[in-house]
């Protein structure tokens, strides 16, 4: 549940900041492959990852683990 909705959250905050996987992965300094597992649950992105994934979206962590309406 907490992967899926991290997973989730993630490609949300990133479709809302206009990025692409390609282009987002460029500024988190990781392959767009990556990023294509994390939102896909493939893999576990660490902690370290997730505070660059917050730094690059301009997002607050807790808000990577919010349980929202997440169609939008």
């Amino acid at each position: 549940m907490i992967r899926e909705l991290l997973a989730k959250n993630i490609k949300k905050y990133r479709k809302r900041s206009g990025l692409t996987q390609k282009h987002f992965a460029e500024l988190c300094g990781v392959s767009s492959s990556l990023i294509a597992h994390i939102e896909t649950q493939s893999c576990t992105p660490s902690i370290a990852f997730l505070e660059k994934v917050c730094a690059v979206l301009q997002i607050h962590p807790i808000q990577l683990f919010e349980q929202t309406d997440l169609s939008k």
